[in-house]
């Protein structure tokens, strides 16, 4: 297995393409890493506020992308030589679940573990605590009963979110296909200012936003 440093040389050499596919050019100068603003994107932003990809000799420009899709799309089309991104959206794509069915994205290394959660809105006040997946169907009935929708939004088709977000629901006795859908962090944030959306399945900080929201 290769260390980190290993990974870095292997980028600053450009012998990354045999250890890691295609999309690392034999010789390249500059890499670019995207990242999303999220707690586990730290390790990367840091080791450059920090200076160590130039303790180490590696030129590496860090950018702040818009959401997950523009994290896939990037490294697949070249603009990006690698990218912090949700454990399960290479295999996402692979699947052609959230992807070009078939197109291979190496993964790396692991940046975090989970760190996920779950915000039920207002309306499920009284009806569901912590914990508590025996009262969540009958809420929902009564959601949509009144409303004519109840909907749980996550953040990329196949990803992390979308797959912890569904286990729930299931567990729940909730059909997933029938209220999950994908929205970008940006929408997120604003839909919880505005109340759109019943429940959303993202990773800290938001979570951290929320309780000081709240």
């Amino acid at each position: 297995m290769l260390t980190r440093r290993e990974v870095a040389k292997g980028f600053a050499a450009g012998v990354g393409a045999t250890h890691m596919g295609p999309y690392i050019s034999k010789g390249a100068g500059k890499i670019r890493i995207g990242f999303i603003p999220l707690t586990d994107c730290a390790s990367v932003v840091m080791a450059r506020e920090l200076g160590l990809y130039k303790k180490y000799g590696v030129d590496v420009e860090v950018t702040k992308e818009a959401s997950w899709p523009n994290v896939r799309d990037k490294p697949l089309n070249g603009e990006l030589t690698a990218a912090h991104c949700l454990f399960s959206l290479p295999l996402s794509v692979y699947t052609g679940v959230g992807g070009p069915k078939g197109r291979v994205i190496p993964i790396v290394m692991v940046l975090d573990f989970n760190g996920q959660g779950i915000t039920l809105a207002n309306k499920f006040k009284g009806k569901v605590g912590f914990r508590d997946i025996k009262n969540v169907k009958q809420a929902v009935q009564e959601i949509i009963a009144k409303e004519g929708e109840c909907t749980f939004a996550m953040t990329f088709p196949g990803g992390t979110h979308d797959i912890w977000l569904r286990y729930w629901l299931v567990a729940c006795g909730i059909n997933p296909r029938y209220v999950v859908v994908p929205y970008t962090l940006p929408f997120m944030l604003t839909g919880l200012k505005i109340s759109i959306g019943i429940a959303w399945m993202v990773i800290v900080p938001l979570k951290c936003w929320l309780v000081a929201r709240a």
